[in-house]
């Protein structure tokens, strides 16, 4: 998600949930407070792969992001060839929450952005 909070500062983030062996030390995760950024400890996502469009928890173990992301709607792809499976969810929608803590802490309140979830297997 990405956009300016209430008090006009630009606030962005990017987060991932590796499927690496120690993805608390080598991941992409990561937000922006007014141009600075700040890494993360490992993103961690509670949802419904049976409700897709259902409420999103993102968290990271350090306790720097704490969201919840409500779908609106969503763009999938599904393929199948054979073995090869392409199964590809990419809701959008509204995140709300807190970025960082104490008084470095930052309040999201309804910024656009978007999650995928995709299952493959070749």
């Amino acid at each position: 998600f990405g956009g300016f909070t209430p008090e006009g500062i630009l606030v962005a983030s990017n987060l991932c949930h590796n499927i690496i062996s120690n993805d608390e030390e080598y991941s992409e995760n990561c937000y922006w407070v007014d141009g600075r950024i700040q890494l993360t400890g490992a993103a961690r996502f509670g949802y419904s792969e049976a409700d897709i469009l259902g409420p999103w928890f993102i968290n990271t173990t350090d306790g720097l992001v704490d969201m919840e992301f409500r779908p609106q709607g969503e763009r999938a792809e599904r393929i199948r060839v054979g073995p090869i499976l392409s199964d590809f969810h990419q809701p959008f929608g509204l995140f709300r929450g807190s970025l960082g803590k104490g008084e470095d802490a930052v309040d999201v309140n309804d910024l656009f952005g978007l999650c995928e979830q995709h299952i493959t297997r070749y």
